[in-house]
């Protein structure tokens, strides 16, 4: 290798050199020129959701407030703080006024004079899982069901007991649950009676002759035996504001 190109040779290493030790103070500069806005950007959506979430609370303590008037005696019950804790983080979460009169109604029946029951927050857990289209469902299953005592394998009303959630005869219309559950589309309905299911509000009822049961995805006109359980009965009682177990609701 001759001189000259010795010299080239050592001029270009010296130029990469200078270039790698630029890389470190151009990739903060493109951090930077990312980073900033970013973090703006950010800290805007972050005010938007939280002041969304403020707007809300303030929705549900509003309906708070109205129960309260209307009912004097419930200034004197006190919710567990678990309940509180729910009732700010999750129902802060919610604008369908549907829905918010649950949360409201579950903070209010779970609340005792001492504020030592916390056995709502249950069915809360359970609420912040569910939409409008869900708790529409849930509400329409339950106000079609009766409850009945059984003992010694016969129904009674007139012994304590086990009870029995029964429905109604006919499978429900899945046409007329669509209407319901104001749902657009089929999946949508299937889709919400499958949650219901998996959360334990609803179950299927078998027939005894002929079909029974609900069948994810399948598009008929008639389709769908189903009931509450005990755990979505008594939920569906909670969130209507009453402290009644199904027991009260035997016929």
């Amino acid at each position: 290798m001759s001189e000259e190109d010795s010299n080239s040779l050592s001029k270009l290493l010296d130029s990469i050199d200078k270039i790698a030790d630029l890389i470190p103070t151009l990739q903060q500069w493109a951090n930077n020129l990312v980073e900033e806005p970013t973090q703006e950007l950010g800290k805007l959506l972050a005010d938007r959701i939280k002041y969304w979430r403020f707007r809300q609370s303030v929705s549900l303590l509003k309906k708070m407030e109205e129960m309260v008037r209307a009912n004097p005696e419930l200034s004197d019950l006190r919710p567990h703080p678990r309940l509180v804790h729910s009732f700010i983080e999750y129902g802060s979460l919610v604008s369908d006024e549907m829905l918010q009169e649950k949360w409201v109604n579950l903070l209010i029946t779970g609340s005792d004079t001492n504020g030592q029951d916390d056995s709502n927050v249950r069915f809360m857990n359970v609420l912040s899982q569910m939409t409008p289209m869900e708790a529409r469902l849930m509400d329409y299953i339950c106000s079609n069901s009766r409850v009945s005592k059984l003992l010694d394998g016969e129904k009674t009303s007139k012994e304590s007991g086990p009870y029995e959630i029964e429905g109604p005869s006919t499978q429900y219309p899945h046409r007329e649950m669509m209407d319901v559950a104001n749902a657009s589309q089929f999946f949508e309905l299937d889709q919400s009676i499958e949650h219901l299911i998996g959360l334990r509000v609803l179950q299927e009822f078998h027939v005894q002759h002929g079909q029974g049961g609900y069948h994810p995805g399948w598009y008929q006109p008639v389709a769908s035996h189903l009931l509450p359980t005990g755990f979505g009965m008594t939920m569906w009682l909670r969130c209507r504001g009453s402290v009644e177990s199904p027991h009260d609701l035997i016929e």
